[in-house]
């Protein structure tokens, strides 16, 4: 079934990511509500009737994760 990717954005992936993800993160170390605000931005950006279906949801997960571990090495690099 489709559905609103911002709809999913909001409701599924910014809610899986404060509650299971940041926590974690924050147990290792790890400052993570800079990735929380760029979720919320690009959010804001997705139209309305863009829509993901199953497998479509699956890849936006997998890509935002990537963005994820890419912002966090970064911030890590930058740290040393």
């Amino acid at each position: 079934m489709a559905k609103n990717a911002k709809q999913f954005l909001f409701n599924e992936i910014l809610t899986y990511y404060r509650y299971v993800i940041m926590p974690d993160l924050y147990c290792l170390g790890v400052r993570s509500d800079r990735f929380l605000g760029v979720l919320e931005e690009l959010a804001h950006e997705i139209p309305p009737e863009i829509t993901l279906g199953k497998q479509q949801k699956k890849k936006f997960f997998n890509r935002l994760i990537d963005i994820a571990i890419e912002m966090f090495e970064s911030d890590r690099i930058s740290e040393l």
